[in-house]
């Protein structure tokens, strides 16, 4: 998964009233669940812009809590004056997050 935003927790409007959905979606819940599980692997490849001041510290504190932990493997590429736009991360794309994540993905495999 390449994660190119601050969505470290829902937090949409369209989750109130579906708290049990809500957890179930929530990246800290389930790399909690997943940690203490012991698996499998998961690759998270995150990315933000040096510009986006709200965003920078929800991502370094998840990495920080949850990444390269265990079954959890992650990745951050910082794209240098970049804002929360995806002109943004596209770039930040080709700098090294679809690499990464295409370094970790299993190819396909033909049906018999």
């Amino acid at each position: 998964m390449i994660a190119s935003g601050p969505d470290i927790v829902p937090d949409s409007r369209l989750w109130q009233g579906h708290p049990k959905e809500m957890a179930a979606n929530n990246p800290e819940v389930l790399s909690k669940k997943l940690i203490a599980k012991g698996g499998p692997d998961v690759y998270l490849a995150f990315q933000y812009g040096t510009l986006e001041g709200s965003v920078k510290p929800k991502v370094d504190k998840y990495i920080a809590t949850y990444g390269n932990k265990g079954p959890i493997h992650t990745r951050l590429q910082v794209i240098q004056g970049g804002s929360h736009n995806a002109k943004t991360y596209v770039q930040g794309m080709g700098e090294g997050s679809m690499k990464w994540i295409s370094d970790h993905l299993v190819g396909p495999v033909p049906a018999s």
